[in-house]
C-alpha cells in the first residue's frame, strides 16, 4: 500500500473514533445518568402504584371500621353527641380515615380540653378525652366562663361553688396561682377566699367568704404579697376582735409593717 493510502486510512480511523467518542458523551454514554433515570422511573411508577392501591382501598369495602371506643368522656357530653360526631366525621376504612377532622370536631364538644385518637387493629378507633376540671369562675356576673386546673379559660356552666377570678384577659393562670398560694397560707384559719382581683394597675384585692375585703396593693420585692397574707393570718384574731360581730369591713395590708382595719359603715 502506498504511503498516501495509509495516511488516508489513518485519518479516516481518527475521524470515526472522534465521532464515536462524541456519541458516547450523551445520556447513553453516562452510566450514572442512566441509573438516575432508571431510579426516577422506578420511583414514579411506585408512587403511581401506591396511589392506585390507596384509591382502590377507599372504594372497596376492605378493612372496615368495626367500632369506636370512647373513654373519659366528660359528663357534660352525651353519647348521642358522640354518635353524631362519628357519623359526620369518620369517612373511610381503618387505614384511610382522616383523623384530623374527627379530632377538630371532637375538640368543639363542651368541656373537652384534649382528645387523643388512635387506631387499634383490626378495626377499632379509640377516642380518649381529657375533660376540663373547673376550679374557679372567670369574671362571675360578667361572663359565663370557667377556669380549669391548668389556669385555662373555657366556656361552661356549673352548679359548683367556686371562687371568682377577676383580671385582664390572659391573666387567668397568674390569678389561679395566687389563689392557691393564698388559700394555702390561710389554711390554719377559718378564712376562705371568695374572689381574688388583679386590677389593670397590678393591684391585688381578696374578698373572703365572711365578706371581709383585703387590700393587698402591688406585689413588691421588698414587701411581697405573700408576706402580707402571712401577716394577716397571724394577726387575724386582732381583726376579729376589732370587727366584733359585724360582718364585712376592709383590712388594708398595703403597709410594710402593719395594717389598718376599717369596719363596714
Amino acid at each position: 500500500m502506498s504511503k498516501n493510502a495509509r495516511n488516508s486510512a489513518d485519518l479516516q480511523t481518527i475521524k470515526n473514533s472522534h465521532k464515536t467518542s462524541r456519541k458516547q458523551t450523551g445520556l447513553w454514554g453516562s452510566p450514572a445518568l442512566i441509573h438516575l433515570a432508571a431510579d426516577f422511573l422506578i420511583a414514579t411508577t411506585s408512587l403511581a402504584l401506591a396511589w392506585g392501591v390507596l384509591v382502590s382501598l377507599k372504594q372497596l369495602p376492605v378493612f372496615p371500621l368495626q367500632e369506636v371506643v370512647v373513654t373519659r368522656l366528660p359528663e357534660q357530653v352525651s353519647r348521642l353527641q358522640v354518635e353524631h360526631l362519628v357519623n359526620e366525621s369518620v369517612i373511610g376504612n381503618f387505614f384511610t380515615v382522616d383523623l384530623i377532622p374527627l379530632q377538630t370536631a371532637a375538640m368543639k364538644l363542651p368541656w373537652v380540653r384534649q382528645v387523643e385518637i388512635r387506631r387499634r387493629w383490626p378495626g377499632t378507633l379509640e377516642l380518649t378525652f381529657e375533660p376540663h376540671v373547673a376550679v374557679a369562675r372567670w369574671q362571675p356576673g360578667k361572663d359565663a366562663r370557667l377556669v380549669n386546673e391548668q389556669g385555662e379559660i373555657f366556656q361552661g356552666t356549673t352548679e359548683l361553688h367556686l371562687p371568682g377570678l377577676f383580671g385582664p384577659e390572659g391573666a387567668s393562670a397568674q390569678l389561679l396561682t395566687r389563689y392557691r398560694d393564698i388559700t394555702t397560707a390561710l389554711a390554719a384559719t377559718s378564712l376562705q377566699v371568695r374572689t381574688i382581683t388583679l386590677s389593670p394597675r397590678d393591684a391585688w384585692q381578696v374578698q373572703l367568704s365572711e365578706g371581709l375585703i383585703i387590700e393587698l396593693g402591688r406585689d413588691q420585692a421588698k414587701h411581697p404579697i405573700m408576706e402580707r397574707i402571712n401577716r394577716l393570718a397571724m394577726q387575724y384574731p386582732i381583726v376579729q376582735k376589732t370587727l366584733g360581730s359585724s360582718t364585712g369591713g376592709v383590712v388594708d395590708m398595703r403597709y410594710p409593717n402593719g395594717f389598718v382595719i376599717r369596719p363596714r359603715a
